[in-house]
């Protein structure tokens, strides 16, 4: 069988993917220094005035949770995010507004999800992963591990229940080497389904080392957390809107 290719609005460089029912919580929380995000962003971009970092940690343990992304395996990842100005979306049930975010520090387990960010959005992301334990009923700890290190973890009280359904669209930011080498922002238009579930953090431990860039936007040790979204995400990831 041939196949034609014909250039057109719809054509797309590589194939979309789609990850489905990943569990995942974000939360967003103000660092400790409230200057640390505006130094975590490229010039371009202006945080947003809530002064929120988000820490997402997410898991797909079964590799049919997602299309592939070139190879069928275990997915997870942890990003830091802060907030950024002028690029706010609804959701579907009017009731949440979603800012624009920044891949300020970024990590994935899987070897074909990091190529398939860096060759679709140009995204680079560093190599870990994101393991959830629940020491008893209802306590949820995510751990995000970089060379073998727990750098984040995070303690939960979570609920099992579908509270609502909820769709949408986020905006997210992500820089790469431009053809003459100069720096470019890329803005990713990511389309979710999330069902939601009832979640409250307890404490957010960062254990990043001192010298290490994520260390700067550590939240306070009695946390201020603004935001927290937990439950099942589907979506489809480093679909480039726009190079600013």
């Amino acid at each position: 069988m041939s196949v034609e290719t014909v250039a057109g609005p719809d054509v797309v460089p590589l194939p979309r993917e789609i990850i489905k029912d990943a569990r995942m919580m974000i939360i967003g929380f103000r660092p400790a220094d409230p200057a640390a995000a505006r130094r975590a962003l490229p010039s371009r971009l202006q945080p947003h005035p809530d002064g929120v970092v988000l820490l997402n940690l997410w898991a797909a343990q079964d590799p049919g949770r997602s299309s592939g992304m070139g190879t069928y395996e275990r997915l997870s990842c942890g990003y830091i995010a802060p907030e950024v100005s002028g690029y706010d979306t609804q959701t579907s049930d009017g009731n949440a507004t979603g800012h624009g975010r920044f891949f300020a520090h970024h990590w994935l387990e899987s070897e074909g999800m990091r190529s398939f960010a860096k060759a679709s959005s140009g995204n680079r992301a560093d190599i870990g992963r994101v393991q959830h334990t629940e020491p008893q009923p209802g306590e949820l700890v995510q751990e995000l591990y970089v060379d073998g290190k727990v750098v984040v973890r995070t303690t939960s009280s979570v609920g099992t229940e579908r509270l609502a359904s909820i769709g949408g669209h986020l905006n997210y930011f992500t820089t790469f080497a431009g053809a003459d080498g100069g720096e470019q922002i890329a803005r990713i238009a990511v389309p979710f389904v999330a069902d939601v579930m009832e979640a409250q953090v307890k404490s957010i431990e960062w254990l990043f080392d001192a010298g290490h860039p994520a260390a700067a936007l550590a939240p306070s040790s009695d946390p201020d957390v603004a935001s927290v979204l937990y439950g099942d995400i589907t979506w489809a990831p480093f679909t480039v809107a726009e190079i600013l």
